[in-house]
């Protein structure tokens, strides 16, 4: 996974086409570390007992 050191906020914000003041990309550049940091934890769940669902809740009669 990505470190926030090694993404370029304002980068990505112009493949996103999302218009940044001049204040913004150093200040979501710091928050990315903690999001980047919980999202790392994610991998560390033990999930091989689990099994595979295609939803989380039971659906029925989608088409009606």
């Amino acid at each position: 996974m990505p470190h926030a050191a090694d993404l370029d906020v304002a980068s990505v914000a112009k493949l996103a086409r999302l218009n940044l003041t001049a204040d913004e990309p150093a200040l979501f550049q710091r928050q990315l570390g903690p999001v980047l940091e919980s999202a790392s934890t994610l991998r560390e769940v033990a999930v091989s007992h689990v099994e595979a669902v295609a939803h989380p809740i039971r659906i029925l009669n989608v088409f009606r």
